[in-house]
């Protein structure tokens, strides 16, 4: 059972490898966005979904990439893309928070704080708030 479950992860890890060594291929000049874009919408919701969250993923890693072997100037502007996304994700769901704070009868001294410690939470987890499993 144990060697099945390893055999079973091992062969996830390289289908998620070879994905991604496909997807590297595709857009190195010849990716059809629209197809895939189309693909994408045809595809069953709940796999939407697991997709979907799969991009907020990859948002988050490189928001959070610092390496200098992971960084240069030519992925810079995505790094900066990314926390700016997040940012503002995470700056969206406190106003939110404030709001429902509010309206339940919180002090707006108290819902402000509270909605700020928030924001600096999604801000250094956004995987969390995300739902996001395997970062």
């Amino acid at each position: 059972m144990e060697q099945e479950r390893r055999d079973y992860k091992a062969e996830r890890e390289e289908k998620s490898r070879n994905l991604i060594k496909d997807f590297e291929d595709l857009v190195n000049g010849s990716a059809d966005s629209e197809a895939m874009h189309d693909q994408f919408k045809r595809a069953h919701r709940t796999l939407q979904q697991s997709m979907f969250r799969e991009i907020l993923g990859f948002i988050c890693m490189i928001a959070k990439m610092d390496d200098v072997r992971d960084i240069d100037g030519r992925n810079e502007q995505s790094k900066e893309i990314a926390k700016k996304l997040l940012a503002g994700y995470a700056e969206i769901i406190a106003k939110e928070e404030l709001e429902r704070m509010k309206m339940v009868g919180y002090s707006l001294e108290l819902a402000t704080a509270k909605a700020e410690e928030y924001r600096l939470s999604i801000a250094e987890k956004p995987e969390i708030y995300l739902g996001l499993r395997y970062i």
